[in-house]
């Protein structure tokens, strides 16, 4: 899931990161910041739902605490995902909210993106924030920084940013072809003889 997220342009080597819950454990696993392996491994770490790092390395992602907020936030979910998908991000710095385009991006989101204004990354106040704002919403895109979305399992909440990015490529592009000429614009799709 990880490497799918990097292979779409959505997570770069050295930033995003995953996590699920562990429920024999009362944590949770996450992934070490930028790791494009599919498996927990020895650089990754397991959070009790308290906030004590149980196994692996010692100091977690800066954004552990995003992910324990909102597992405190919504006994519902059991994984977050933290990507920096960038037609997401750029649309969020233009609007308060970001319109469907696709019925399928309404469907897989199930329900609003909130967007919230840009706060320090790694910050209790960030997580804070967050957590918050998905009270009501499974996605939530933190203005020039990225977005977190929460599911059934990695893979549910990375589905929903996929859908997310796909329908703000659409939106960008629509907003694109808006402001051609309109001269432009007759011409688009048409073959040229």
């Amino acid at each position: 899931m990880m490497r799918d997220l990097h292979l779409r342009g959505i997570l770069t080597t050295g930033g995003g990161n995953a996590s699920f819950v562990l429920d024999f454990l009362e944590a949770f696993a996450m992934r070490s910041g930028g790791s494009l392996k599919p498996e927990i491994g020895a650089e990754d770490f397991v959070v009790s739902l308290k906030g004590e790092v149980l196994w692996g390395n010692p100091k977690p992602s800066v954004e552990h605490n995003a992910h324990l907020l909102a597992y405190e936030t919504r006994k519902d979910i059991r994984a977050v995902v933290h990507a920096h998908p960038p037609f997401s991000i750029m649309m969020a710095n233009e609007m308060l909210t970001l319109p469907f385009e696709i019925e399928e991006s309404e469907i897989f989101v199930k329900g609003r993106v909130s967007v919230v204004e840009a706060i320090q990354s790694g910050t209790i106040e960030l997580a804070r924030e967050v957590a918050g704002a998905l009270r009501s919403s499974d996605i939530v895109v933190v203005k020039r920084h990225g977005v977190f979305a929460v599911g059934a399992s990695p893979e549910d909440a990375a589905n929903r940013i996929f859908s997310l990015e796909e329908n703000s490529k659409r939106s960008f592009l629509r907003r694109l072809y808006l402001r051609l000429p309109l001269s432009r614009r007759k011409h688009c799709g048409k073959k040229r003889t």
